[in-house]
């Protein structure tokens, strides 16, 4: 499997990265104990090898129903990770058409709509995608998008979100079923989410906590996340209830179910190197 390595090669490279070492060490007023072989940690919050890129798309949609005055009709940013190692192209290509499909079906709604003269002539609409990075390893990544819409259909604007859990070494973008031993843990999965439901005591019923959970709607159990030692299972905005309008969410600890072995070994991958997100 193909991976971008950045190396520095030659004897004068090596013996500058040493002395450079040499100089942040006496600057930091480290000791270095040959004895107890003591290991240097990096701190907290400076990101080390930070694994992609930032990409970042704004589009401005200028709708010319006045030829002589064209008003600006909705602004779109999205925000969105490219990664660096070839283990996942075929995940970048996902991200970018997921990106690129919601802003075009947001800009031709908002322009088909003045032109229809649905929306004021002074209206703006707004539109954003932004992303948190839960878990990265060599082998895995877990991401958690959230969208959010204002028009002035909905002033107030709404949120959506999206989960992409990916399988860098079989190249997929992994269901919670793949992840779980059988459809029996994928049945047990289910009433262990409705039990944590039922403790957050939102006031929702017996029946609607059945239907958010039932794992026979493939689209209950859209949004997860994996990261170490436990699933996080979101929930959108009303999937609970009509009353539940925003996210909630609970976690299910791998002690709980039987996880397939493959994902214990993807998201222990070279995994000194973690994101934790909310």
């Amino acid at each position: 499997m193909k991976q971008f390595d950045f190396h520095t090669s030659g004897i004068g490279a090596f013996s500058s990265m040493f002395i450079c070492a040499l100089f942040l060490i006496a600057a930091a007023g480290c000791k270095v104990d040959s004895q107890n072989n003591a290991t240097w940690m990096p701190p907290q919050k400076i990101q080390i090898n930070t694994p992609y890129f930032i990409r970042t798309i704004e589009k401005n949609g200028m709708d010319a129903i006045k030829l002589d005055d064209p008003v600006i009709r909705y602004v779109a940013t999205a925000r969105y990770p490219e990664y660096a190692s070839l283990s996942f192209t075929s995940l970048n290509e996902y991200i970018q058409e997921y990106v690129n499909e919601k802003l075009e079906d947001f800009s031709d709604v908002m322009l088909t709509g003045s032109y229809q003269g649905v929306f004021p002539e002074d209206s703006v609409s707004e539109m954003s995608i932004d992303f948190t990075l839960f878990h990265y390893t060599s082998a895995f990544t877990s991401i958690f998008f959230e969208g959010f819409e204002k028009t002035p259909a909905v002033p107030k604007g709404f949120k959506y979100y999206k989960c992409i859990n990916y399988d860098a070494l079989n190249e997929q973008v992994l269901l919670l079923e793949d992840c779980l031993l059988g459809s029996e843990e994928y049945e047990k999965f289910s009433e262990i989410v409705g039990q944590k439901i039922a403790e957050l005591n939102l006031g929702v019923t017996e029946e609607q906590i059945r239907n958010a959970t039932d794992p026979g709607k493939p689209e209950n159990y859209e949004l997860f996340i994996i990261r170490p030692g436990e699933f996080l299972i979101f929930f959108q905005p009303f999937q609970l209830g009509p009353k539940i309008r925003e996210q909630k969410k609970v976690s299910v600890s791998f002690n709980e179910v039987s996880v397939q072995p493959f994902i214990l070994d993807i998201i222990a991958y070279h995994s000194w190197l973690e994101f934790n997100g909310k």
